[in-house]
């Protein structure tokens, strides 16, 4: 299927005000682009259109740990795949100093160890947690 394919099928989305503000991401010939799917339903809650996924209702763009295990469990298949786009980053935002304190600089380590393992978001998303 390629992207402009997708827009042939019921596409689920979260309301501008949720999320996706600037569409789904795509990366196509090496450049990042954004399409705002039009659908019949749209939701301000991840679960709620992870839900309507899962009764079959349509596609939506979705997170691979929020949607691995039911892929391996065969409840939802992915489509699009080589077209992903790059991954989000987890940013840390803090004041800037001169001397970090060490509860801060050991939060910062713990985060960058856990969540910057890939391993980490396999292990969720067969889990089902996140």
């Amino acid at each position: 299927m390629s992207v402009n394919q997708g827009q042939d099928h019921t596409c689920l989305a979260l309301s501008s005000e949720a999320s996706q503000t600037r569409g789904w991401a795509f990366k196509v010939d090496d450049e990042l682009i954004h399409i705002k799917p039009g659908g019949p339903l749209d939701c301000s809650d991840g679960q709620v259109l992870h839900a309507w996924c899962l009764q079959g209702l349509g596609i939506a763009w979705r997170s691979t740990w929020e949607v691995a295990g039911d892929i391996a469990a065969g409840r939802l298949v992915s489509v699009l795949d080589g077209h992903a786009a790059p991954p989000n980053g987890i940013y840390a935002v803090f004041a800037q100093r001169k001397h970090l304190p060490v509860r801060l600089r050991v939060w910062i380590d713990f985060l960058k160890a856990t969540y910057g393992d890939r391993a980490y978001w396999n292990l969720a998303a067969a889990a089902g947690t996140h």
